[in-house]
């Protein structure tokens, strides 16, 4: 059985696109591509460009029988949509995540002067005790997502 030339026929029908328009995309040549919808077997890169262009990811493409999981041209049309919505997301988390480790420094830095003076200690006692909790609150946060999924089937 070869599932991910099947994978790619069916994602090109339901993004309208023939073998010549895909190899431009995705800097593979048409004739590789044939070769991989009739049996052959994609690198590694090729794999991850054709992935990258319909939007699913390798694994998917690879591993997946992807006419059930996108049943019908709505069912891909709800799936690049929520996609979307996820690369746009991840983006804007990226951004934010690049200035905030800066600024949250800051606030923490702050805070711990201001318990010090409070508690009366240096502040480099309440700053590594800050830390301590962020850093707990953190693998929490790390353990909590390693078993969360998101469905994508509905």
């Amino acid at each position: 059985m070869n599932r991910i030339g099947n994978n790619i026929k069916y994602l090109r029908s339901l993004k309208n696109v023939n073998q010549i328009d895909l190899g431009r995309a995705t800097g593979i040549k048409q004739s590789k591509i044939s070769r991989i919808e009739t049996g052959g077997t994609p690198d590694h890169h090729e794999a991850v460009a054709i992935a990258n262009y319909f939007m699913v990811s390798a694994e998917m493409l690879l591993n997946e029988d992807l006419t059930k999981r996108f049943s019908s041209r709505k069912a891909w049309e709800i799936w690049l949509e929520r996609e979307e919505k996820a690369r746009e997301l991840n983006a804007d988390l990226e951004a934010r995540q690049s200035t905030a480790p800066i600024w949250i420094e800051v606030l923490i830095e702050h805070y711990a002067k201001t318990i010090a003076d409070i508690r009366n200690v240096e502040a480099s006692v309440v700053l590594e005790e800050l830390h301590a909790a962020f850093e707990e609150k953190a693998k929490q946060i790390e353990e909590m997502a390693e078993g969360t999924s998101f469905d994508d089937n509905g």
